[in-house]
């Protein structure tokens, strides 16, 4: 599998790193956690929470007048969230494939003051935790690791976010992800047009089917980001 393969490479990069402050620097953390964001710097800007989500640890990454795309990438979905639901009443959110964690930050830095209350599940492959795990411990921020197979079941309102995570799935796994998906309020997808012959839009049309008798649902292709999405509304 494409993801165990890789998780072991950027396990291995950043382990032998002695000094891990410029982790996103080296070429298979570069290539797997960073991307071109001047597309989506426009857009950001004129978002509301554009000043308070600006990046405090780059870790040696290109950034856009002080801004990753995985920042920039998070103002937008937010934004986009706040079309369907309110993510400030979020009680549990499960980020599954969460990179090194900035996604997270971002709810966290943005939500996390008010409400007591919120709890972070990063669903990862095990070696990737780590990751992750040092990016959210320079701010501070508490988070549950787990894997798909150990997942915990959300209480309060609850939220189940995946970024190109889903979507780079073999079939298989992607069933097993599917069952957990009805345990929550909210969904938010985010994924391309293909993965190794798998023809994502074709797959996430169905999956949207599949949870029509729990989920309103809604898909779209963002401009900025070039991406689908799916969000569901629990009904």
């Amino acid at each position: 599998m494409i993801w165990n393969n890789l998780s072991n490479l950027l396990a291995n990069e950043f382990e032998a790193l002695e000094d891990k402050s410029k982790f996103l620097k080296e070429k298979h953390a570069r290539l797997t956690y960073c991307g071109e964001g001047s597309r989506m710097l426009t857009k950001a800007k004129a978002d509301d929470n554009f000043e308070a989500l600006k990046d405090r640890h780059l870790h040696g990454q290109k950034h856009y007048a002080g801004y990753s795309q995985a920042t920039l990438r998070a103002i937008l979905y937010i934004r986009e969230m706040h079309e369907y639901f309110d993510p400030s009443e979020i009680d549990f959110m499960t980020d599954f494939g969460p990179g090194y964690g900035n996604f997270t930050r971002c709810w966290h830095d943005l939500y996390g003051l008010y409400n007591p209350k919120l709890h972070f599940q990063l669903v990862d492959l095990s070696r990737l935790h780590q990751i992750s795990e040092y990016h959210l411990g320079l701010h501070n921020i508490t988070v549950n690791h787990r894997t798909l197979n150990d997942m915990i079941s959300p209480h309060g309102k609850s939220l189940f976010f995946a970024a190109h995570s889903l979507n780079e799935m073999v079939l298989k796994e992607r069933t097993r992800v599917e069952q957990q998906l009805v345990k929550y309020d909210y969904l938010f997808l985010v994924y391309n047009n293909a993965f190794e012959g798998i023809d994502n839009c074709v797959w996430f049309d169905g999956l949207a089917k599949r949870l029509e008798k729990d989920f309103l649902t809604y898909t779209y292709q963002e401009e900025a980001t070039a991406k689908w999405r799916m969000v569901g509304v629990k009904k």
